[in-house]
């Protein structure tokens, strides 16, 4: 009775669901025009069916699945995996993972619209990457029978409680749910308020890194440092977080007279304004065509895609957006390579990494103000720079368990 009940409450509500979209299509359409979004509502997939879609959400999303992604590819055949996104700038980051897997904005969540998208796609497993609880979605593998598991899965306690109010309409849609892999502990316990399913806790996919290797001499050569060159990265920097290490260059210079610094801005539009503030610096772009290091003080990254390779050769690394109140980047990134690291602040778009790094000793807190008292010790002792870094690069071992209990979680599920 309860579920019959259900039913009827969720198809009166998708009938005037349906009835808003057909009203309103031609707007919609008009609007997501504008913002390169139609594809949301057209569900045309050109995919190889029968395999296994991966939802993730967001950006933020797609970069925590990554290491997944391309782990999951040496058990199955990348043309078998189709990734689905809900923003356009995670989309960009889907289609990079692998030349073969493909990458599409996932559509609104209408029935007819999610009953083509499944057509379209025909899965053999979803995986829903955090908390991605949309009611068609899920009800629609319910008709179909494609179990639905959860990677990665977080939930805050206020989602729990407005949840918990709905555990029963959760259970009917969610009735395809077979594992939710959570983040954590904490996670796993406020998903069990919510679903009667198997949870176990698989750990955190973002610290599960993969970037690419970069052989140290070989890359230091091929930038045009020396090997002895001691390398300061600021990645990702903001505005303002220039001058602030530019300031202090001089102080630094009397420590170590073979300092160079590489600045790579988080968005490449500012380069010029860079470049400005280096006015009293010898200063390249690494699009020059002249470039080499060897003949500058300051090397500028005006290009995505080389900051990874920056953190590689480095000595020690400040991780921007962090000083000024911005919310941080990934401090996790140059902790792969070994770096020994130094953040703002203001890091709380990242701040379970920073917590995690500093509880190993790999990172420094520092402010504005105290930038260069911080930098000192770490210039001067080469053992506790290099401690720092090994601290870091030994967490991240230790936390790449979260990628094998992923994917054995998967696999179950495909065998």
């Amino acid at each position: 009775m309860v579920h019959f009940i259900q039913h009827v409450i969720l198809s009166i509500f998708n009938v005037l669901v349906e009835a808003v979209y057909r009203l309103l299509y031609p707007v919609l359409r008009f609007f997501l025009k504008r913002i390169s979004y139609e594809s949301a509502l057209d569900a045309a997939y050109e995919v190889e069916k029968g395999g296994v879609w991966i939802h993730a959400a967001s950006l933020g999303e797609i970069n925590a699945v990554r290491s997944f992604v391309l782990a999951l590819v040496e058990h199955i055949p990348a043309k078998e995996i189709t990734i689905t996104t809900t923003t356009v700038n995670g989309l960009k980051a889907a289609k990079k993972i692998h030349p073969e897997i493909k990458a599409y904005l996932s559509v609104i969540d209408v029935p007819s619209l999610r009953a083509k998208q499944f057509e379209q796609i025909a899965p053999k497993l979803i995986c829903i990457v955090e908390t991605e609880i949309w009611p068609n979605f899920l009800l629609q593998a319910k008709k179909t029978g494609v179990p639905v598991l959860f990677l990665n899965a977080r939930v805050s306690e206020k989602t729990r409680r407005r949840l918990k109010t709905l555990k029963a309409l959760l259970a009917y849609v969610g009735a395809s749910i077979k594992l939710i892999m959570a983040k954590s502990e904490l996670d796993a316990r406020r998903f069990r308020e919510l679903f009667d399913v198997e949870i176990e806790v698989a750990g955190n996919l973002k610290y599960a890194l993969s970037p690419q290797d970069y052989p140290f001499e070989e890359t230091r050569a091929k930038w045009g440092f020396q090997l002895d060159d001691f390398i300061l990265c600021f990645g990702s920097s903001r505005p303002k977080e220039e001058a602030l290490i530019l300031e202090i260059v001089p102080q630094l210079l009397e420590i170590k007279t073979n300092l160079k610094l590489i600045l790579a801005p988080r968005h490449p539009n500012r380069v010029a304004e860079v470049q400005k503030l280096c006015a009293g610096y010898e200063a390249k772009l690494m699009s020059d065509d002249d470039f080499d290091s060897r003949e500058a003080d300051i090397l500028i990254i005006d290009s995505l895609g080389f900051l990874n390779q920056a953190y590689s050769i480095c000595d020690l690394a400040l991780v921007g957006g962090s000083f000024y109140d911005f919310g941080g980047h990934n401090p996790m990134e140059p902790a792969y390579y070994g770096k020994s690291i130094i953040m703002g602040p203001y890091h709380c778009s990242c701040a379970e990494s920073v917590e995690q790094l500093q509880a190993a000793g790999a990172i420094q807190i520092s402010d504005a103000n105290n930038l260069l008292d911080t930098l000192r010790p770490l210039f001067e002792s080469d053992d506790r720079r290099l401690k720092m870094g090994q601290n870091g690069k030994d967490l991240l071992v230790s936390l790449k368990g979260s990628l094998d209990n992923h994917l054995k979680g998967v696999l179950k599920w495909l065998n």
